[in-house]
């Protein structure tokens, strides 16, 4: 702000500099801070308007006043600057969503669906176990909606963790039950109130995880009513709030429903569709579709004599196909084929 009014480029008119100088404003600070009625009964009379002086005032503000933040803003890059990239573990299926699960802001909501037995919750624990291995300062919210998460499939999931944070993993990850949607309404305002709130020092919430979702909002949709489907959709805008807001990565598992095709899959034995309806799918980042590979499509097996322990076999029953349904962060129907070798 002690900028000479003379160095400015646009320059101050000269006859207006020159009178500004003769009653000794000479600097930037000496002309902003001074209110402009008062200034021009100091200038010479006539020598320019009221509505003259404060357009060449707004003009040296802006050329000399760091650009504004609000506290939104500040608080958004505060909390950008300390942001951690939530992969999923498995470098094939990071590439189908863009590189990461939780994207450049921090803040995706994914969907990943598929028929029972296909590996979505393995996948779910296995992100989140990952991360919080390597992250000490994030925690985890795991929304239950089944009560089927147990402690041994947790410890089992954790033993093949590797990371500098592993020891307090566990601690880290927070189990809540929900087997209804005002219960789900309750942990998103915990949610929300802890990361508002969250000091430094404290393990901040960084991914939710819904297992599974289909609960919670499938028996209220119907054909003959458009409640259901209001509902589903003001349930799932509050989660995209939340993760904007909070830089919040939201993983929402979804089950499946019988199908003669789908549409969006790009294999024609793909004889399943995620559940909820084709709506829902809109109303996420990305849709992750995950499936067994038909025997046709799996390379034979070796035989007895060549293959002793069996590996092969069981490799290949790991097998799952990762398909992107739709996407709005990637681009769709890129596929992969993963190994997930703890069926739900």
């Amino acid at each position: 702000m002690s900028i000479r009014l003379s160095n400015l480029s646009p320059a101050l008119p000269p006859a207006l500099l020159q009178n500004l100088s003769a009653i000794n404003i000479k600097t930037a600070a000496d002309l902003v801070f001074i209110p402009p009625d008062a200034l021009l009964h100091s200038l010479p009379r006539g020598s320019t308007t009221l509505g003259e002086l404060e357009s060449c005032i707004d003009n040296v503000t802006g050329q000399v006043a760091a650009e504004g933040m609000s506290g939104d803003e500040l608080l958004a890059s505060e909390v950008a600057s300390d942001l951690t990239e939530v992969k999923s573990g498995v470098s094939e299926l990071d590439e189908l969503i863009g590189g990461s699960f939780s994207g450049t802001h921090g803040g995706n909501v994914i969907e990943i669906s598929g028929k029972s037995g296909t590996g979505k919750t393995a996948l779910a624990l296995h992100t989140v176990l990952s991360h919080l291995s390597q992250h000490g300062r994030d925690a985890a919210i795991w929304m239950d909606t089944t009560g089927d998460l147990s402690a041994q499939r947790l410890t089992h999931a954790m033993s093949s963790q590797a990371g500098p944070c592993t020891d307090t993993a566990l601690e880290r990850l927070h189990i809540s039950l929900a087997f209804e949607i005002e219960a789900a309404y309750d942990i998103l305002d915990n949610i929300r109130s802890v990361l508002t709130s969250t000091s430094s020092s404290d393990a901040r919430p960084r991914i939710l995880v819904i297992d599974t979702i289909t609960p919670l909002l499938g028996p209220n949709l119907s054909a003959t009513s458009s409640q259901g489907h209001a509902a589903m959709t003001t349930f799932m805008r509050s989660l995209r709030t939340l993760a904007r807001t909070h830089a919040l990565f939201i993983l929402v598992l979804n089950s499946s429903t019988v199908s003669n095709t789908n549409s969006a899959s790009a294999f024609a034995w793909t004889t399943h569709k995620p559940a909820l309806g084709p709506s829902f799918t809109f109303l996420t980042d990305a849709t992750l579709w995950l499936a067994r590979p038909p025997p046709s499509a799996l390379n034979p097996t070796s035989s007895a004599a060549d293959d002793h322990d069996g590996d092969s076999d069981r490799d290949q029953q790991e097998l799952r196909i990762a398909e992107v349904l739709r996407s709005r962060i990637s681009v769709c129907s890129f596929i992969a084929t993963v190994s997930i070798r703890s069926a739900e």
